[in-house]
């Protein structure tokens, strides 16, 4: 039973908790910081009129709306005042997070939830994704929170589909840390989508237009090559007043090496391109392309790890 000294002592806290916090700036507010505002006043009324979980919850849609330690602090205030345990817990573990409480205010806290800890279990739900467990609602992990001892069933989503639950049993005063398994954990039997004979094939013709891509870029350098050499060779035959046989000879395979060289560059390169393009321009239908499966959905149940696609 709350004596009337204590209950004003609480309200007290709420209200040297919210006058500073609400207000943002004597400026212009944004939509967020007028909503921010008005909740903290409903907060206020409410605790002042005994409806302690109305002011929780408003405190709590305060910090939603504007991230706030003295939000948290007021409604682990008002979460204790109404009898929930771990929500209040919960909003003071967040509030401690921010920072933000006063010296006067973090001392107090410390020192409550090192007296209230044995009526709740700290659980710790470490992985990607948001959870829902108890009284959290699609909370960003990784995520600290408090719950009454029992059993607890923790969901996890990303990317708006469920990836993992469990069920966890806690007592009072203990810790437990889960681990949500992300892709990288999953069994080697997980099925795999196949690509088809189609994708195998383009993939192929691919590789093959890279490869004579190549070549016709080594080509032309060869190419390059033996054309300076060749008209090196023809200077010294025209300026052996074209009586040095051997460098007609060399100037003339020269050249034809120098030919050769670029005809086959150019038809690599031709064939390379048609390759590579070939599969754009003349794309099947979509029936004929490879299905891409979807992100791993993970799920705990009795049987033990289950993977769908």
């Amino acid at each position: 039973m709350r004596t009337p000294s204590k209950t004003r002592a609480s309200r007290l806290w709420v209200v040297v908790a919210v006058v500073a916090a609400p207000a943002v700036a004597a400026g212009q507010r944004t939509p967020d910081e007028e909503q921010a505002s008005r909740l903290f006043r409903a907060g206020l009324e409410a605790f002042r009129a005994d409806k302690y979980e109305t002011a929780a919850q408003t405190f709590e849609a305060a910090n939603d709306r504007i991230p706030s330690g003295a939000a948290l602090f007021n409604a682990g205030r008002a979460w204790r005042q109404s009898g929930d345990v771990p929500r209040c817990l919960d909003a003071w573990e967040r509030g401690l997070a921010t920072r933000e409480l006063t010296s006067e205010q973090e001392t107090y806290v410390r020192r409550t939830m090192l007296e209230l800890q044995g009526e709740a279990a700290r659980l710790t739900i470490a992985g990607r994704g948001r959870v829902t467990v108890s009284h959290v609602r699609d909370r960003a992990l990784p995520a600290v929170t408090w719950v009454a001892p029992g059993a607890h069933t923790i969901r996890v989503v990303r990317n708006d589909a469920p990836v993992f639950e469990t069920t966890v049993r806690v007592s009072g005063g203990a810790e437990r840390q889960v681990t949500v398994p992300g892709p990288a954990l999953l069994p080697a039997e997980v099925t795999r989508v196949e690509d088809g004979p189609s994708s195998g094939r383009k993939s192929h013709l691919s590789t093959i237009g890279w490869s004579l891509t190549a070549l016709a870029g080594g080509a032309a350098i060869a190419g390059g090559i033996t054309g300076a050499l060749a008209v090196d060779a023809r200077d010294d035959f025209l300026d052996s007043g074209r009586l040095d046989v051997a460098a007609r000879d060399r100037a003339s395979n020269l050249q034809t090496a120098s030919n050769v060289t670029w005809t086959v560059g150019a038809c690599a390169l031709v064939g390379g391109l048609g390759l590579l393009l070939g599969p754009l321009i003349f794309e099947g239908d979509a029936d004929d392309r490879p299905s891409v499966p979807a992100e791993p959905r993970v799920l705990l149940n009795h049987h033990g790890l289950e993977v769908r696609f």
